[in-house]
C-alpha cells in the first residue's frame, strides 16, 4: 500500500482506522517501524493525498513519529488523524516540528495518545508561528495544567486555529484560568472544548467575564467540569451581552435544582 501511494496520482482520501497496521504478522520486522516507514516514504513522495485517517492502529511512538517525519516533507496533506495509537511525548515534539516546516495541514488529531505536558508544550511552540492549522484535537492526551497553559498562551499569538479540543486532560483550575486570559485577546477561535476536566467554578466565572467581550466563539463545551451554580449562572448571565455563542454545553456538572430552574427560565 505504501509503495502504491508513492506513485498514485488520483487518491484524495484514505481511511485505515482500526486496521492493526502496527501488528503486521511478519516476524522479521518490527511492524510499527515497518508500517511507519512505508507511510513516511509515501508522504514524502505523494502529491495528491489530502486526507489520511490512521487512528487505533497500535503504531506506537516509533510508527507515529515516522509518519509525522514524512508529513514534514509533504505540502498537500490537509487532514491527518493518528489518534489512539499508544504513542508517547515524542509524538508531540515531532508533530510540532512538522507544523513548523513544510506541512500544510489544516486539521490534526493526536487524541488518545500520551503526549503529556512536554508533548503539549512542543505543540504549543509550533502553534505560535503556524499559519495553516485550523483544527487541533488533543482529547485525552494527558496534557495536565502545564500543557494546557502552554497551548492557551500560544493561541494569544496564533490567529488561525478555529477549533481546539482539550477534553479529558486532567486540567484543573490553575490550567483552566489561562483560557479565560486567552479568550480576551484571541478573535479567531470559534470552538473550545474543555469538557471532562475538573475546572471548577472559578474558571467558569472568569470565562463568563470574557463572553461579554468575545464575539467570535460559537461553541463552548464545559460538560463534566465540576461547575456549580455560581459558575453556571455567571455564564448564563454573560449571554445577555454575547451575540456569537450558539452551542453551550454544561451537562453533568454540580448545578442544583434551583440553579437548573433559573437556567431553564432564561
Amino acid at each position: 500500500m505504501g509503495e502504491q501511494l508513492c506513485h498514485n496520482t488520483c487518491l484524495r482520501m484514505l481511511g485505515l482506522n482500526g486496521t492493526n497496521l502496527g501488528k503486521i504478522d511478519d516476524k522479521t520486522l518490527d511492524p510499527k517501524q515497518e508500517a511507519g516507514a512505508s507511510l513516511r516514504k509515501a508522504l514524502c513522495l505523494n502529491e495528491t493525498l489530502e486526507h489520511l485517517a490512521l487512528s487505533n492502529n497500535s503504531l506506537g511512538t516509533e510508527g507515529c513519529v515516522l509518519i509525522l517525519q514524512g508529513l514534514a516533507e509533504n505540502a498537500t496533506l490537509k487532514d491527518l488523524d493518528v489518534s489512539m495509537n499508544k504513542a508517547g511525548p515524542e509524538l508531540g515534539v515531532v508533530a510540532g516540528l512538522a507544523l513548523s516546516g513544510k506541512a500544510s495541514l489544516t486539521s490534526l488529531s493526536l487524541a488518545g495518545n500520551d503526549l503529556g505536558p512536554s508533548g503539549g508544550c512542543a505543540m504549543a511552540s509550533a502553534l505560535v508561528l503556524n499559519t495553516q492549522l485550523t483544527s487541533l484535537n488533543l482529547h485525552g492526551t494527558s496534557l495536565r495544567d502545564r500543557g494546557s497553559i502552554a497551548i492557551a498562551n500560544a493561541l494569544e499569538d496564533n490567529r488561525v486555529l478555529r477549533t481546539c479540543h482539550l477534553s479529558s486532560n486532567a486540567i484543573t483550575e490553575f490550567g483552566g484560568l489561562a483560557w479565560s486570559d486567552t479568550l480576551w485577546g484571541n478573535h479567531s477561535l470559534t470552538s473550545l472544548i474543555l469538557s471532562e476536566n475538573p475546572l471548577g467554578d472559578e474558571v467558569a466565572v472568569h470565562i463568563a467575564g470574557v463572553l461579554s467581550r468575545n464575539q467570535t466563539l460559537t461553541r463552548l463545551d464545559l460538560a463534566s467540569c465540576k461547575i456549580a451554580d455560581e459558575g453556571a449562572l455567571s455564564i448564563i448571565d454573560a449571554l445577555e451581552n454575547n451575540t456569537s455563542l450558539v452551542r453551550l454545553k454544561l451537562t453533568n456538572n454540580l448545578i442544583s435544582e434551583a440553579g437548573g430552574m433559573i437556567i431553564a427560565g432564561v
